[in-house]
């Protein structure tokens, strides 16, 4: 499983648009949910499943929503809960987070999906962010993944009382002075 989805993911990013849409014509988009979802406990099936969704939905908005639908963000999620001490697979899990959450922030900022309200309200999501950012501090990868999602979630109306959380600001003030010296944390 973990050695097909690392060859999907790296034929998707190489040409990406294309085999998206193949990806996607041939029913593969759940691969990678299922191979999560036999695999748990496997850290580095799970970041290779989060790559591989990360790719297939890069500026591909029909896959977005359809991972969506198949409940992509709850098992991202959940593996990020789970091997919450793996900066490598947080980083990757939170990139396909943030990839979920943009499907609906170009035109239509007003909406949100249900299933990623309801996952993230299911599995505390947003504390999950946070805590990566306590946890991985340093890491600057994985703390500018965080802020990704963050910035992708706060553009939708129903994730900003979750987010404007005092313990939350602080946080995200705590976790940017720390990186100061890094631009793309400072920017995401």
């Amino acid at each position: 499983q973990q050695q097909g989805l690392a060859v999907l993911r790296d034929l998707v990013a190489n040409r990406y648009l294309r085999v998206q849409n193949l990806v996607a014509t041939l029913g593969g988009l759940p691969c990678p949910l299922n191979a999560m979802k036999a695999f748990p406990m496997n850290t580095e099936l799970q970041r290779t499943a989060c790559s591989a969704i990360e790719v297939l939905i890069l500026h591909h908005r029909a896959n977005q929503q359809q991972l969506l639908n198949q409940g992509a963000a709850t098992i991202v999620l959940e593996a990020a809960q789970t091997h919450s001490n793996n900066a490598a697979l947080q980083e990757h899990a939170f990139l396909a987070l943030a990839g979920l959450a943009c499907a609906f922030t170009d035109t239509d900022a007003h909406l949100s999906h249900p299933k990623l309200l309801s996952a993230f309200n299911k599995t505390g999501g947003v504390d999950t962010l946070f805590r990566a950012l306590a946890t991985h501090t340093t890491n600057t990868r994985t703390v500018t993944a965080a802020c990704e999602a963050l910035y992708q979630l706060a553009a939708l109306r129903q994730f900003n009382e979750i987010l404007a959380k005092p313990s939350h600001t602080q946080q995200l003030v705590h976790t940017l002075q720390l990186n100061s010296a890094h631009p793309d944390v400072q920017t995401s």
